[in-house]
């Protein structure tokens, strides 16, 4: 099927799960927002050589186009993106050179291109600037091209590295620097930061993201999360094949729900090219197994059958497992949420379709537990209903804030700004309980900054703070780092633009307009 009829049926403006990278629609996780501020303030601070670690598929590239756009913001900085890796030394620094927009000298030796280097280092550096090198796929460099690129890294001018390194690349190329040959280039990295795969409970974040970056949201059911990591284990490139076949056969069965049926559907497709999938699902299906045979061991041994051999009373039984995630789903494996009515795909083209049973009105406990639900579901939090419940009975949200996460948290707003770019779940305070604020807003921040004593966070943190306000007209000085009488005069400022009492000191109001403003880099009404 076409994929255009595909987003049409769904409602979407585009392919929200494209392989292609991308800057713009980025899902930040604490994790990678706290990666992307290390780097940052390893490169403008001059620390000299950082590396970046991640397996297959993780969001590497794009967690290193997010990095360029905030280091972009640096007006004196320079910097230098390789992304063809596949080269010897002669053609890396051809390419650094290059990026730099420098001229590149005909049949130019290593020393050659080494001082030219160097000059435009200097040239930068006397200017008050810095310069920065970019090397992603760094794993594929062989030892002289790193050999080549420590070389660089000795270059200092008045006590201070002239060039900061930044190596991203797959576990091999930490297996490749921990070898004696490579030990000097080693001892001069001042950060390594691996990136891990997504977490369980942020995959249906990460999807929903996505879908509504794309112009619509699509219900997801729990059986369907779950196969989409047992399936992935957290690999966005491999979320996003999967949805992307999903997308199709929701399209072909004419059904808007996200179920456990239309995930196995995906699977079948692509699992046979897919090893990382099969391995995945493997994985699970033996786990499944192991506990099935243990338990059925501990019953067999209660009533006192002689058992051969304990390690697995049933063999062959982890081998079945794996059919069952590609196989006909059973209506006992979906359950009555799954089943949806089919309608015809050119009537939901068309917008003329209604639902069976739309005829009857819902009650309004009906109507006030569907949005409890909704404002749920954002952050995977359908279990906290019940506090949830008792918070709207008593109008009392704190019943409700003492069941959160501490990676996640609750404003109170009068009014809803411009949130693109972040995760928000919307709850109609007002609405629901006749008390304010009218809203309440639920989100991850991307940003990790200690409100209470923001002269207590670390350094890279008030770097992001200070980027921040100075994008938004608040600091026009060095960002350094450290949060002094301008960076405090300037975040009262900022308050102020936004309705608050600077009096008050920063809180979970202000984070959250840092984050939105992080995020979506949009300057605020003023």
């Amino acid at each position: 099927m076409d994929h255009q009829i595909v987003t049409r049926y769904l409602g979407l403006d585009s392919n929200p799960f494209t392989p292609a990278t991308a800057e713009e629609g980025y899902f930040p996780t604490p994790q990678t927002q706290r990666i992307i501020r290390e780097l940052h303030f390893g490169i403008v601070s001059r620390k000299g050589f950082l590396l970046l670690l991640g397996e297959v598929g993780v969001g590497k590239t794009s967690l290193l186009l997010q990095l360029l756009g905030t280091l972009h913001q640096e007006e004196k900085l320079h910097t230098a993106w390789v992304f063809n890796t596949s080269v010897d030394r002669l053609d890396l620094l051809k390419a650094i050179i290059t990026d730099f927009g420098l001229d590149v000298p005909p049949n130019a030796s290593l020393s050659v291109l080494l001082h030219k280097l160097h000059r435009h280092f200097l040239r930068v550096n006397e200017a008050g600037g810095n310069c920065a090198i970019i090397v992603d796929e760094a794993h594929n460099l062989s030892e002289e091209a790193l050999e080549s690129l420590r070389m660089l890294s000795n270059l200092e001018g008045r006590g201070r590295k002239l060039v900061q390194l930044l190596l991203a690349g797959q576990s091999e190329l930490g297996d490749l620097l921990n070898t004696s040959r490579l030990r000097q280039l080693q001892s001069r990295i001042y950060l390594q930061c691996t990136l891990q795969p997504l977490k369980k409970r942020e995959i249906h974040p990460y999807c929903s993201f996505k879908l509504s970056l794309a112009g619509a949201q699509l219900p997801f059911r729990h059986g369907a999360v779950r196969l989409l990591w047992r399936a992935s284990r957290g690999n966005t490139r491999v979320v996003d094949l999967i949805m992307d076949r999903a997308l199709h056969a929701m399209a072909v069965h004419e059904t808007h729900t996200v179920s456990s049926r239309i995930i196995r559907r995906a699977l079948r497709e692509i699992a046979p090219q897919q090893r990382l999938i099969r391995k995945n699902v493997r994985r699970s299906s033996t786990r499944r197994a192991t506990g099935l045979v243990a338990a059925a061991a501990v019953v067999l041994l209660a009533s006192g059958t002689y058992l051969p051999s304990l390690t697995n009373p049933f063999p062959g039984a982890e081998s079945r497992y794996p059919l069952k995630i590609f196989g006909e789903p059973s209506d006992a494996d979906n359950g009555p949420q799954d089943k949806e009515p089919r309608n015809n795909a050119s009537r939901h083209l068309q917008g003329t379709v209604k639902e069976k049973g739309s005829s009857q009105v819902p009650s309004p406990t009906e109507v006030k537990k569907r949005k409890l639900l909704q404002f749920l579901r954002t952050f995977n939090m359908v279990t906290k209903l019940s506090s949830l419940r008792k918070s709207v009975a008593e109008a009392d949200i704190q019943h409700f804030r003492r069941q959160l996460p501490p990676e996640l948290r609750l404003v109170g707003l009068d009014r809803l700004p411009e949130v693109a770019g972040l995760t928000v779940s919307r709850l109609p305070w007002r609405e629901l309980t006749g008390k304010a604020p009218k809203w309440y807003l639920l989100w991850d921040p991307v940003l990790d900054i200690d409100l209470k004593n923001p002269k207590d966070s670390a350094s890279s943190h008030i770097v992001v703070l200070q980027t921040i306000l100075r994008e938004q007209g608040f600091y026009n000085y060095r960002i350094d780092g450290k949060y002094g009488p301008k960076t405090r005069a300037a975040l009262r400022g900022y308050q102020q633009a936004h309705g608050m009492d600077p009096e008050q000191g920063p809180n979970n109001r202000t984070l959250f307009y840092l984050c939105r403003d992080f995020r979506n880099k949009e300057s605020p009404a003023r």
